[in-house]
Order: structure tokens, then C-alpha cells, then sequence
């Protein structure tokens, strides 16, 4: 159901499916990513929305809240009795991650 995070654990997958249910944006929490310097991480998150979308407006890596880049630095408008695939780069430079976010939508596949 709706809530304002949803956490998204390295250890368990990299891939995750959300089905609908959300009543507002979220932050991703993303949990459980290595640490080691000068590596990017891919995550997928396939939501299955309901009449009005939702999409993650920010996201969280490691305990440590981050503005996400988007494609083209343009917020992404989700769609509605739509699956949005949202695609997260997650990357550690030195110590400091940088999060880049990507929404396709797709005509419903279930």
C-alpha cells in the first residue's frame, strides 16, 4: 500500500516489481550496496500503476538521502494504468554516490 519509502535491499536483488498500490511519491531507500570506491550499480524497479502514478521523487543510499538525476534533467511524469520502469544508475566516486533515475513507460504487461 501507499507509503512514503520503500526499500530496495543490494543483498536481495537488483531487480524489484511493485505492484499498485501507491497513494503518493516516495523516497527509494536503497540498502546493502557495497562500498567500494569508483563502482556504479544498476536497479530496476517495474511499477505496475494504478489510475493516477507515482514514481520515486528522491532516493537514499546507505542511510544518506539524494536528489536524483533524471534523464535530461527533466522531472519524469508517470503514467497512469501504466508499468513505469524506473532504472537507477547508483554511482560511488571516492566515497560520495550520485544517483542518475530513468521512467519508461510501458503499456500494462500483466
Amino acid at each position: 500500500s501507499g507509503t512514503s519509502s520503500i526499500t530496495y535491499n543490494w543483498q536481495t536483488d537488483s531487480s524489484f516489481y511493485y505492484e499498485t498500490g501507491l497513494t503518493s511519491n516516495y523516497t527509494a531507500v536503497f540498502t546493502n550496496l557495497p562500498t567500494t570506491n569508483n563502482r556504479c550499480y544498476v536497479v530496476s524497479v517495474l511499477i505496475a500503476q494504478g489510475s493516477t502514478g507515482y514514481y520515486p521523487s528522491s532516493a537514499s543510499v546507505n542511510g544518506t538521502t539524494y536528489t536524483i538525476n533524471w534523464v535530461n534533467g527533466t522531472t519524469p511524469t508517470p503514467s497512469s494504468n501504466f508499468n513505469d520502469l524506473v532504472s537507477f544508475v547508483l554511482l560511488n566516486v571516492n566515497g560520495v554516490w550520485s544517483v542518475a533515475g530513468n521512467l519508461t513507460s510501458y503499456k500494462k504487461l500483466n
